[in-house]
């Protein structure tokens, strides 16, 4: 039984710490996201995640400190867990509401968000100050709070995922589902743990806060993915649309002979002028007299209303380029 145990205890030790690298990595994509650019999604999913992984840590420490290490089983610790959660709620319905965007359903959501930090808070302080039998006779008062705390989260999260649903945005609902369960899983866990104390009995405890590693395994990798393809995806593939296209000479001359009327010969021997060739050398390449080249040469300026080699040469690169208007050479 024993080595059962043993084996038991390291297989969820590294569990646990896949799921912390797994959150790691989320946050690594997410900040290289928020790098290339700085919007009210990116920093709250990163605000998420950042809470996310306090969270996994703190139930890493309460498996092997009720368990494992210490053999402690404190109604403090299960409590300050609770209000952990809480702010958990509050950080992932704000990033829910940034997720469906617009202006919609933001008076829920305030009283929302006041309510899950005065919960934190207000029971951060009980726990503190109330031990024993003094916390007992506040715990119908706890039950209250806590079934408010989670229909209420839960109200608004199927809210929002309706709401993209119907929009036709299948995947985001489905990361959005797969959170919600982790996180009313998580807060049940602890509740369960609670009521356990209460009972005097904490064997209670075990079972739904081993199974909680599962859950931080399959939110940690669904968010993975979904901070890759709506966070860092979406980012630089926004940068790359908005990024000037590759230079092609073949394209720029194209348009300078619809816009300027270029003859064939003409583009030729713009062509070799971009490569830097002299008249001379443009009048071996084309198998042409220099005279001819020289003729060709003024006709491009002319037409294209430069006056010199320097100019066309910036007009080629930039199509918007006005020179002055003088008189033309071709040399």
């Amino acid at each position: 039984m024993g080595l059962k145990m043993n084996t038991m205890t390291i297989i969820i030790f590294l569990s646990y710490l896949v799921a912390a690298f797994l959150a790691i990595g989320g946050i690594t994509i997410s900040l290289l996201a928020k790098k290339q650019t700085k919007t009210d999604l990116s920093n709250a999913i990163l605000v998420f995640l950042l809470a996310m992984l306090i969270m996994c840590f703190y139930d890493w420490f309460i498996y092997f400190e009720n368990y494992s290490f210490l053999d402690i089983s404190s109604m403090m610790i299960l409590r300050l867990g609770s209000c952990l959660i809480a702010v958990l709620f509050c950080f992932w319905v704000g990033l829910e509401q940034k997720i469906l965007g617009g202006n919609e359903f933001q008076k829920p959501l305030k009283v929302f968000q006041i309510y899950s930090i005065a919960y934190a808070a207000c029971w951060f302080v009980f726990t503190v100050f109330f031990h024993g039998k003094a916390f007992y006779t506040i715990k119908f008062l706890l039950l209250f709070t806590d079934i408010v705390l989670l229909i209420s989260m839960l109200l608004l999260s199927v809210v929002y995922m309706s709401r993209l649903i119907i929009e036709g945005k299948k995947g985001v609902p489905a990361y959005m589902i797969i959170v919600t369960a982790m996180l009313i899983w998580n807060y049940f866990s602890f509740i369960w743990g609670e009521m356990s104390v209460y009972w005097g009995n904490s064997g209670f405890i075990r079972t739904p806060l081993d199974f909680t590693i599962i859950f931080w395994l399959i939110v940690n990798i669904a968010t993975i993915y979904f901070v890759y393809h709506v966070d860092f995806t979406e980012a630089y593939s926004m940068d790359a649309e908005s990024a000037p296209a590759a230079f092609s000479i073949d394209d720029r001359l194209e348009e300078m002979s619809e816009e300027y009327g270029l003859t064939n010969r003409e583009l030729d021997i713009l062509r070799l002028i971009y490569r830097g060739m002299s008249n001379n050398e443009i009048a071996e390449e084309l198998f042409i007299s220099k005279s001819t080249v020289k003729s060709h040469i003024y006709n491009i300026f002319r037409k294209a209303n430069v006056k010199s080699r320097s100019e066309i040469i910036l007009l080629i690169h930039d199509k918007n380029y006005r020179p002055d208007s003088a008189e033309v050479s071709d040399e």
